[in-house]
């Protein structure tokens, strides 16, 4: 939500730039490796929990089906089956620390729903370069962090 001197700014002539990030999108090609490792070593997940996590993603193959043909079974090793009743939890877990970077960047998660993110930045018109480089210093920094395995 915006703050009243983020209203203010704007409405004293300051520019916004609002961008929309599709985090959802990220979960449908996570590698399963980096899901579980993350789950263990961000949230602390062991023994039966992950476990279960990870049977739950493991094993599952897709193929497909057309009127004169079936391809082979393939496994899937990437991403969370959708309409499933873990993806939403699946999807904070993976996503969480995202909110945390965007202020890192000096700028607003705003709208974050479990659908998309909206990171706004507020600044002077002499000043939208380095609005803009904040921005895509921002957007690459969430993508490294939403593909990257935790080692700590």
């Amino acid at each position: 939500m915006l703050s009243d001197s983020d209203i203010l700014a704007l409405d004293s002539g300051n520019l916004a730039l609002l961008t929309l990030v599709d985090p959802p999108a990220a979960l449908d090609s996570v590698d399963h490796a980096t899901l579980i490792l993350r789950l263990q070593k961000s949230y602390g997940l062991y023994d039966v929990a992950l476990k279960w996590i990870t049977s739950y993603l493991s094993g599952r193959t897709q193929y497909v089906r057309t009127s004169v043909t079936t391809s082979k079974p393939s496994a899937v090793l990437f991403g969370v089956p959708q309409d499933s009743v873990l993806r939403p939890i699946l999807f904070v877990f993976y996503t969480a620390d995202v909110v945390q970077l965007v202020k890192e960047h000096g700028l607003l998660p705003h709208d974050t729903h479990a659908d998309d993110t909206q990171i706004l930045g507020v600044c002077c018109p002499s000043e939208t370069d380095e609005l803009q480089h904040r921005v895509f210093d921002c957007l690459d920094a969430v993508s490294s962090w939403l593909t990257a395995i935790v080692y700590s």
